[in-house]
Formats: structure tokens, C-alpha cells, sequence
């Protein structure tokens, strides 16, 4: 839901602590609010077991809600759930003025939230993989299904009875989508 424009990364940095999480959309301003139970409970799982996979076979970095930009003029500024880079890419080079990270993280992982229409996922993985993404992970909670885009692939959409793995990516790493979606 845009409630503003402001027309760079530098501009959404410095934006007062509100504890709401924003993105920027091509000049818009994307305000979202807090996740909900189902949604941060998914974010928290699969956050634990990506971290614990980079950290115990040092591939890289992982992030929690932290900006990328992705373009300038107008600039798009996202901050996946879940973003991981390759230790090949640190120390990531970030914007002087804002802050942000600059470029695509190697992967980025959404969770849909109830407030976020299908569309407004896609135009964020298309924005991912144009800034050279090597793949977005898309979670539909409610739907119990993960969609798992690459560049120049077609999407592939698991269901809670499969396993994601993503060998080029993260090797070893197997999420089985049954334990994500299932309520304590």
C-alpha cells in the first residue's frame, strides 16, 4: 500500500523508527505492517535453519530484513525476509548515503503476509532477478507451498509433501516444507 513518494534510498533511510518495515518502490514509499503469527512463526523457522546451514559451512552471509538497492532513477529499495550472499561477494559493498546493500542479494526469500496481493510478490522477484538475483524463494503459508524462481527458469512450486534443496546455491541444505508449515 503506497503511502508516499520519496524519490531516493537516502530519503527512506532517514525515516523516523516507527516500527513498521518499508520498501521503495520506483519513487513509492511501501509501508507494511508487523508479520502475523503464521507468517512470522514461517519467517523464524526458516531464518533459523538458513542461517545455521551458511554459518556452519561458511558460504557466505545472511540478512534479516535488510534494504537492497536494487535501482536508481527512480530507486527500488527491497529487504527480503531472508537474504543470503556469497562469502565471494563480501564485504558487501553498500550505498555511502543510505546504507543499503547494493545489488540483488545471491538469494532472497519472501514470505507472503496476508496484506500482500500475488502481484506485488512477482513484481518484487522480477525486480530481484533483474538486479541479479540468483534466486528468490517465494512462501505461501496459507497455501502451504514455496515457489522457487531463477533466472532464465521457469518457477517451480513445491508443496508441503517436498523438499527444497538448492545445490548451486546452498549445498546440503534440504528444507523439508512439511516441518515449515506445520504448527507446533
Amino acid at each position: 500500500m503506497p503511502v508516499q513518494t520519496i524519490a531516493t534510498a537516502a530519503g527512506i533511510a532517514r525515516l523516523p523508527d516507527d516500527d513498521f518495515r518499508y520498501e521503495l518502490d520506483e519513487g513509492e514509499l511501501i509501508r507494511m505492517p508487523p508479520p502475523g503469527e503464521e507468517r512470522g512463526r514461517v519467517d523464524a523457522d526458516l531464518h533459523y535453519l538458513i542461517v545455521h546451514h551458511v554459518k556452519s559451512r561458511r558460504l557466505g552471509r545472511t540478512y534479516s530484513n535488510t534494504g537492497f538497492l536494487l535501482e536508481r532513477d527512480p530507486d527500488v529499495v527491497r529487504a527480503p525476509d531472508i537474504a543470503f550472499l556469497r562469502k565471494e561477494r563480501l564485504p558487501a559493498q553498500c550505498d555511502p548515503q543510505s546504507g543499503y546493500i547494493l545489488g540483488a542479494p545471491d538469494l532472497a526469500v519472501e514470505i507472503q503476509s496476508p496484506s500482500q496481493s500475488p502481484a506485488d510478490l512477482q513484481k518484487k522477484v522480477q525486480q530481484y532477478l533483474a538486479a541479479g538475483a540468483f534466486a528468490v524463494w517465494v512462501w505461501y503459508p496459507r497455501r502451504r507451498q514455496a515457489v522457487i524462481h531463477r533466472r532464465s527458469r521457469k518457477p517451480v512450486t513445491l508443496s508441503a509433501a517436498d523438499h527444497l534443496e538448492a545445490p548451486d546455491l546452498l549445498p546440503g541444505l534440504r528444507i523439508r516444507l512439511a516441518d515449515i508449515f506445520k504448527p507446533e
